[in-house]
């Protein structure tokens, strides 16, 4: 995977940095080498993060193994709960019963 390529590149350029005989040599271009460092790794952490699930969660999980009965009122349940919350907002059910 490139993440394992970038990491092990990371693990040798700060090996090869920290060695006696090449950090002098190197020294002047040492700042430019530690932001491409920081750059590797925030890319590595990039392809090691899996991507966010596109798909839109279902609305009624069981959807396949109810009854038809359990559908339509699952379904007239949503359908009244939208209605519900366009006519009187989102917070509906919080508000107090006119009636009382």
């Amino acid at each position: 995977m490139i993440s394992d390529v970038l990491s092990e590149a990371i693990h040798d350029m700060r090996e090869y940095l920290s060695h006696p005989g090449t950090a002098a040599a190197y020294q002047s271009l040492r700042p430019r080498l530690e932001l491409l460092i920081a750059d590797m790794e925030t890319m590595r952490v990039t392809l090691d993060t899996p991507p966010k699930s596109r798909r839109k969660p279902a609305k009624y999980p069981g959807w396949r193994t109810m009854t038809a009965s359990q559908r339509y009122n699952a379904r007239m349940s949503s359908l009244f709960e939208d209605a519900m919350s366009l006519r009187y907002g989102a917070d509906w059910r919080n508000q107090a019963d006119p009636r009382d």
